[in-house]
């Protein structure tokens, strides 16, 4: 039988230890920046489909959709899919 050393995990090439340990260090931020993006286009999305009259009803002017979607990531509301 072969004995697997310590080192067997280890990448060959120090920039691949290097990107897993910032990935295994970042993996949460990374995953909730990714989270705030994927709300931030459904925002814009959802505003941008709007028409004009609908939006002039909510009180937003169309060029200002952009400018909410990112002040409402602001807001800590429960993730709803």
């Amino acid at each position: 039988m072969s004995h697997i050393s310590a080192g067997f995990l280890e990448s060959p090439w120090p920039i691949g230890n290097k990107i897993r340990n910032f990935l295994a260090d970042h993996s949460q931020s990374i995953i909730d920046a990714l989270a705030r993006r994927r709300r931030y286009r459904k925002a814009v999305f959802e505003l941008s489909n709007c028409t004009d009259r609908e939006l002039h009803d909510m009180g937003i002017s169309r060029c200002d959709i952009r400018r909410l979607a990112r002040e409402s990531l602001d807001h800590k509301t429960p993730n709803r899919r």
